[in-house]
């Protein structure tokens, strides 16, 4: 995902789909692949059941002749988009919009997707030049409750990322501290660690606020005396 034009130059290519879906499918996905300039390929999430299903999406394939391993959508970029204003974490299931982040496993981020029951949901990536193959599957999300996290990320990930958009849009901060749903899933792709992912305790919070209250009544104290 990313801010490319929304013009796209659509050209034929013949895929080979490396995961079988099947109409029974209860929950599953497949992709329709666009192509052209920026490599777009279209998740189509199938959801058959009588309930909204959380989930993520871990997707792999061969790219230019280079295979690259499956891993959670969201994962590569996620501190990107979100210092950049194109994607939130989640702090409640009840409205997650397309492109929402949440924490995995209390030690990375990515997308979490909400598919209404029975329904289907058209989940637009790119990237995927000149691809050849791909592999992808769903998995299923719980939530553990709402946490506050610090999150600490290298630079070279948004300076890749706007090596890949052909666009500089500045610098960006470090580090960030956000409130999360915890998002538990298993078998969730390739692991890489490009950040590293705390959770702060509540009394840390609380105390911090006592302390900040503190201050402020000294402030508040001295000018009266000024």
């Amino acid at each position: 995902m990313g801010k490319y034009p929304s013009f796209h130059i659509r050209q034929p290519i013949q895929i080979k789909v490396e995961n079988e879906t099947s109409e029974k499918c209860k929950l599953c996905v497949e992709g329709e692949y666009v192509g052209g300039q920026y490599g777009e390929m279209i998740w189509v999430m199938h959801n058959g059941t009588n309930k909204t299903q959380y989930v993520g999406l871990v997707r792999g394939a061969t790219v230019q002749g280079e295979e690259i391993p499956e891993y959670l959508f969201g994962r590569a970029f996620g501190d990107v988009y979100y210092l950049l204003g194109m994607s939130e974490f989640i702090y409640t299931t009840t409205n997650v919009p397309l492109y929402s982040l949440a924490v995995y496993n209390g030690n990375t981020i990515g997308f979490v997707f909400a598919i209404p029951p029975r329904s289907v949901l058209k989940v637009p990536e790119y990237g995927f030049i000149d691809m050849t193959s791909y592999k992808a599957r769903l998995v299923t999300v719980n939530f553990e409750g709402l946490k506050t996290w610090g999150i600490a990320y290298s630079p070279s990930e948004y300076l890749q990322y706007y090596a890949e958009l052909g666009q500089n849009l500045g610098i960006l901060p470090p580090g960030y501290i956000v409130q999360s749903l915890e998002a538990k899933a298993i078998d969730i792709g390739y692991s890489f660690h490009e950040r590293i992912v705390m959770e702060i305790p509540k009394q840390w919070i609380d105390e911090g606020m006592k302390l900040g209250s503190e201050i402020e009544n000294i402030i508040s104290k001295i000018k009266k005396l000024l």
